[in-house]
């Protein structure tokens, strides 16, 4: 099959993809690449990324924030509810934990 990276333009379901930079589990750059790769393609991709957590979210804020992030993603593309404002603006990173 190849690394998925090749095949980012052949995607065609909306993705939210989350990111922990405390991963042991999987290279935090692949994350990345993945998302520039469907991003270059013009494919709708939506990166969360928790700092100080690891590959299954241990942190209880975290594990919250990621539930809400996937009801209005589900909302949005399933009941086409309006898009939520963190999807649509995004979060600096500075806000991060504020927000």
């Amino acid at each position: 099959m190849g690394y998925p990276l090749f095949h980012a333009d052949r995607i065609e379901t909306p993705v939210v993809m989350m990111r922990n930079d405390n991963d042991g589990a999987v290279p935090w750059g692949q994350g990345i690449e993945m998302v520039v790769a469907m991003r270059c393609t013009g494919k709708e991709v939506y990166l969360v990324s928790y700092n100080g957590d690891e590959h299954d979210r241990s942190m209880r804020a975290n594990q919250a924030d990621i539930t809400l992030r996937r009801i209005g993603y589900l909302g949005r593309h399933l009941r086409r509810e309006p898009m939520p404002r963190g999807m649509a603006e995004g979060i600096p990173c500075v806000e991060k934990g504020y927000r």
